[in-house]
């Protein structure tokens, strides 16, 4: 795997930052996906989820 995946303006972007960030969203997604499910309150899971 490629440790830097491209540039921003000579900025370089790394896979693990890539990778990390599409982890948190992924998280950030299925957790809200099953509070929608089981009727959980969203107002109070993102900042939880956020903090962790």
């Amino acid at each position: 795997m490629r440790p830097v995946l491209f540039e921003v303006a000579g900025v370089p972007v790394y896979a693990y930052g890539v990778f990390y960030l599409l982890a948190i969203l992924s998280m950030l997604a299925l957790v809200l996906y099953e509070a929608r499910r089981r009727h959980w309150p969203k107002e109070e899971l993102v900042p939880i989820l956020l903090a962790g």
